[in-house]
Parts: C-alpha cells; structure tokens; sequence
C-alpha cells in the first residue's frame, strides 16, 4: 500500500509554475486555472486545437470541428467571466463519433449512416 503523500497548504502548485504547455494540465488544474484566469477557454482550447493538428497524422478523430470549439470557448469564458460556470465549462472534450452532435454528421466510422441526416440534427 502507498501512504498518501501530503503538502504545506503554502506549498506551490503546478499551477502556482509558469505554464507553457496547457495541454499538460489534468482536467483539475485545468479547471482551477479557469477559475482563477490564468488562462481562458478559448487559449485552452486553441493549445488543444494545435495538439490535434500537429498529431494529425493519426487519425485520432474522424471529423474535426475547430470552429464550433472555438465558438463554445468564446461562449464558457463568457460565463466564466460572469461567475456563472458549471464545475466543467471551458474544458475541452473530443466526442466520440458515436454520439449524434447537433450540427455535425454522425458516421460512427462507418458508411452505413451516410444517409442519416437524423444523425447530423438531431431532435
């Protein structure tokens, strides 16, 4: 078994650090950086837009959509900004194709749902 491991409550944080890599942060420190606007949702999400581009090569998702993530940044900031966030808000998260998202074509990586338009605006 491993005993926890404690701190001073003065003790520094990483995000007590200089942050250069935002992509490096758990969702936690990412979240406490939010709320104390070290960064904003909209620089947190262009670190991830940029890590995806640069690991592109791997296909990792099937449709990207930097636009609407941007948009929903622009939107979390707001609302950070207004003290009106919900414990998440700012966070990036990539969707799986599984899942229909408004506005966006749901193919589950395969062809058969091409036709669906159900799937691409759901009710």
């Amino acid at each position: 078994m491993i005993a926890p491991t404690f701190r001073p409550k003065d003790a520094p944080t990483r995000l007590d650090l200089p942050v250069t890599d935002l992509t490096a942060l758990t969702i936690a420190e990412a979240r406490d950086g939010l709320t104390a606007r070290r960064f904003t949702a909209t620089e947190l999400t262009e670190a991830y837009l940029s890590a995806m581009e640069a690991a592109r090569e791997l296909n990792a998702y099937v449709v990207e959509t930097p636009e609407k993530a941007l948009t929903m940044a622009a939107a979390s900031d707001t609302k950070i900004a207004a003290g009106e966030a919900r414990p998440l808000e700012g966070i990036p998260l990539g969707i799986k194709d599984l899942f229909a998202t408004e506005g966006v074509h749901t193919q589950a990586a395969s062809h058969i749902l091409d036709a669906s338009s159900r799937l691409t605006n759901p009710p």
